[in-house]
């Protein structure tokens, strides 16, 4: 019973890191670049704050529905994505570095988002 106790709550502590989005092997090192400099948009003024890193910002799917967007999150749920927080509203938009939608996530908040090629 003891070492059953011991292995959920080991699942329970690493799980975290086994939701983590796994990004695809060939595109790390794009990925890794595009987030270490990718600063949330702040209307049209300097960005100055970080959107992300490899834990919270991924490759995502983003859907248009009734002229809102919307990003799948790493748990599979649909997140409001601001028109704010939207690149291509930008004054100084960022462009996707590999031609997929990516975003970055922080709870229930999309701190950045960009389309891809097909969105």
């Amino acid at each position: 019973m003891i070492r059953l106790v011991v292995i959920v709550v080991l699942i329970l502590l690493l799980w975290p890191a086994f939701a983590q989005h796994q990004h695809p092997p060939q595109d790390s090192a794009i990925h890794e670049q595009f987030y270490a400099t990718w600063l949330i948009p702040n209307g049209g003024n300097r960005r100055v704050q970080s959107c992300c890193n490899l834990r919270d910002c991924y490759p995502a799917e983003i859907k248009l529905e009734n002229g809102n967007y919307y990003a799948k999150s790493q748990s599979g749920e649909w997140i409001a994505i601001p028109p704010s927080k939207l690149e291509h509203l930008q004054s100084d938009p960022r462009e996707s570095p590999d031609g997929r939608s990516h975003a970055c996530i922080a709870g229930h908040n999309v701190l950045c988002a960009v389309l891809g090629d097909g969105t």
